[in-house]
């Protein structure tokens, strides 16, 4: 009688593999924390006025291209809380349509119900105290983020998102879970207008005596955050037809807005650092300023357009985000925003580790791969080949022995 030696499968499949595993399948294995990822909390503020529906739907379907650029870190894809909020902080209590109250008033926005978002109010995606992989979603991060993102177009057309930033973040540093003493923290801001953050909110008054062209404020429109919020070629922007150039937040202070500096220093304070910051702004190209007039007053042109619509030039937000060592400021009028949110992705990996740091891990990565070949199971990485030939050795051992095993038993 002929007895064979049978290789279990899982040997079978060890030997296949070199006797490597991957964890497809089978139960996590804890990450030490030495070896996980940045942290990353990241922050979205969307407009949602009557004229975004078009780059709405723009950014979320590139979302993939922040995230694909995220996963390039030097950790891999980072530790990551991701929460949106809208650019509605409603008028001060004058009656605008969608600008009722405080309107959203830095509250983290669910999105679409109909989609497929975080079970939470904002996304997690990262480790626990264990070192354990957790996510509060199911499908993939990019639809969880777009869901969330898709905040529809009912919102004011007074667009704060500078104001919502810094009251969403208070309330979210209040609550002790969003925000991270030791993350990151990147902002987003996608908008067709300019910041109207209003320290005073009479600039939004409705009483038809301001209707007249000469009025102290004139006819309640965008341009009066324009008019009491910027100045160019060192005046502050006036009603008057023309068009002017180097355009900034007005220096001597606005008696109706808040000046962008003001966020700045909250952000600083906030995390000790603006290096500790990425802003990015998807806006219309802060470039000059044509101010144009007809008998309903003044207005601001656009500085862009394209299939999507127009965008008025966004200095006030070009400004700020001009203060952080990593910051991103492109153009909102592309109906593809892939380049936008691939190239914000980019500066935050900038932000999350220096450039010197990174060039350093760099470099002992690759020393590393050169001394060892090897990855930290210590199976081969050198090629593809070594793997096989270890399991062709293992798979001759078992032979041998079944070999062996049948000549003793005939």
């Amino acid at each position: 009688m002929k007895h064979q030696l049978f290789a279990s499968p899982l040997l079978i499949s060890l030997a296949l593999a070199g006797g490597c595993t991957d964890e497809v399948g089978t139960a996590q294995v804890p990450i030490e924390e030495s070896e996980q990822p940045e942290k990353l909390d990241l922050l979205f503020i969307v407009d949602n006025s009557a004229s975004m529906r078009e780059e709405q739907l723009a950014m979320n379907s590139s979302v993939d291209e922040l995230v694909n650029q995220l996963a390039l870190a030097p950790n891999g894809l980072p530790d990551l809380h991701i929460g949106v909020l809208s650019t509605n902080m409603g008028t001060g209590g004058f009656p605008i349509n969608g600008c009722l109250g405080q309107g959203d008033d830095g509250a983290l926005q669910p999105g679409n119900s109909s989609c497929n978002g975080p079970a939470d109010a904002y996304v997690t995606d990262g480790y626990d105290s264990e070192g354990l992989h957790v996510t509060n979603y199911s499908g993939s991060l990019d639809e969880a983020v777009a869901c969330m993102a898709s905040l529809g177009v009912n919102g004011c057309g007074f667009e704060q998102p500078l104001a919502a930033m810094q009251r969403g973040l208070e309330s979210l540093v209040a609550d002790g879970t969003f925000v991270r003493d030791d993350a990151h923290l990147a902002v987003v801001i996608l908008t067709d207008e300019d910041d109207c953050s209003a320290s005073d909110a009479n600039i939004f008054d409705t009483d038809p005596v301001h209707d007249a062209i000469d009025s102290a404020l004139g006819p309640l429109s965008s341009f009066r955050c324009s008019e009491f919020g910027l100045q160019c070629d060192g005046a502050p922007l006036g009603r008057t037809p023309g068009t002017y150039t180097d355009c900034e937040p007005l220096a001597a202070g606005s008696p109706y807005l808040v000046h962008p500096d003001d966020y700045v220093s909250y952000l600083t304070g906030l995390k000790g650092s603006s290096s500790d910051v990425t802003v990015a702004v998807i806006a219309g190209d802060p470039t000059g300023a044509t101010v144009t007039a007809d008998n309903f007053g003044a207005r601001l042109e656009n500085s862009c357009s394209s299939a999507s619509g127009g965008a008025q030039p966004a200095h006030r937000l070009a400004y700020f985000a001009e203060q952080f060592p990593t910051h991103l400021v492109t153009s909102i009028c592309n109906p593809d925003l892939g380049d936008a949110m691939s190239n914000a992705g980019i500066a935050m990996r900038e932000g999350l580790t220096p450039e010197d740091e990174m060039q350093s891990e760099e470099e002992e990565e690759e020393k590393q791969g050169e001394e060892e070949g090897s990855d930290r199971s210590g199976c081969s990485t050198s090629g593809s080949t070594s793997p096989t030939l270890a399991g062709l050795w293992l798979l001759a051992v078992l032979a041998m022995r079944r070999k062996s095993a049948g000549a003793s038993h005939r």
